[in-house]
């Protein structure tokens, strides 16, 4: 009995000792200014893991203190196939959390496009990260690319209530006080149709 003990120690010291190496290696290739091809590559990596220790690599990194290490991390997990978006899907929560506390416009735009693939459930409205969208939306200082993120995703909160979609239109309409970029100008028209559309 004794001795099975030792030797669960010894299997679950090796699990640590190579979920750190994995880490480290992933990092390692993290730090570099990385390629279109690269991203792709490493995306599919972590697609084929057969344990999802790859996304969850990837997703712990996105915490790195390191600027390009969790912004290439969030840029890899943009690209996983249906499977690393199912298991993102689970991490929405986290997800919504990392979205409004980051300061790099990039990571925010990465988390957003993340975020912009899942589904977001009737029963599960995110109050503060709803106002959070249509704080950005309005923004003048923040990216046409988180502006426009910001537009679907707070769409896909609000669709299932008559009041939140009332605010969201609202929201679009003063939008059109400004002079808009094609970008953020299609974002609001497409969504503007979708919320007529949502009514009938």
């Amino acid at each position: 009995m004794a001795k099975d003990r030792l030797s669960f120690r010894e299997d679950e010291g090796v699990d640590r000792i190579s979920i750190y190496q994995l880490r480290m290696a992933m990092r390692e290739r993290l730090c570099g200014r990385l390629h279109e091809s690269d991203i792709t590559m490493m995306a599919l990596e972590a697609e084929k893991s057969a344990d999802d220790s790859l996304c969850e690599e990837l997703h712990l990194l996105m915490s790195d203190t390191d600027k390009r290490v969790s912004e290439n991390a969030a840029w890899v997990l943009c690209h996983v196939g249906k499977r690393g978006n199912h298991w993102l899907q689970d991490r929405q929560e986290a997800l919504i959390r990392a979205s409004m506390e980051t300061r790099s416009a990039t990571q925010r735009r990465l988390i957003l496009s993340i975020l912009r693939k899942q589904h977001f459930e009737k029963e599960k409205i995110h109050t503060a990260f709803l106002d959070h969208c249509l704080e950005q939306i309005l923004s003048p200082r923040q990216p046409v690319s988180i502006r426009s993120l910001s537009i679907y995703l707070a769409y896909e909160q609000c669709v299932h209530y008559p009041e939140l979609l009332a605010e969201l239109e609202e929201t679009l309409r003063l939008l059109s006080q400004e002079a808009l970029t094609p970008g953020l100008r299609h974002a609001q028209r497409e969504t503007l149709r979708k919320i007529k559309l949502a009514r009938h």
